[in-house]
């Protein structure tokens, strides 16, 4: 069985301006793309830290910035849901689901 976590990005409302794709950046190293409104599945080893970064570009730079750290058992599988910001310049947020 796989380990790793799934994540879900969505835009709040009316932030039809927000048009490229978000992307997780694990470890401040490897960068995944991500789809808005489709659950991704990012695998991962367990037993191993990771710090994951959700955030997206608008106007050439990226913002909306949420964070989580994890540490995963063998055959464990979490679920995030990331969400916008209400203010572009302010931070996103990120909610742990299973």
């Amino acid at each position: 069985m796989q380990c790793g976590v799934k994540i879900k990005c969505k835009k709040r409302l009316g932030q039809f301006l927000a048009t490229e794709k978000p992307y997780a950046i694990i470890n401040d190293v490897e960068t995944k793309e991500l789809e808005w409104n489709k659950e991704f599945f990012v695998p991962l080893q367990p037993n191993l830290p990771y710090k994951i970064t959700i955030q997206f570009p608008y106007m050439n730079r990226p913002i909306g910035m949420a964070s989580f750290t994890t540490q995963l058992e063998p055959n464990e599988i979490q679920s995030y849901e990331y969400k916008t910001p209400f203010l572009m310049t302010s931070d996103g947020s990120i909610k742990r689901k299973s």
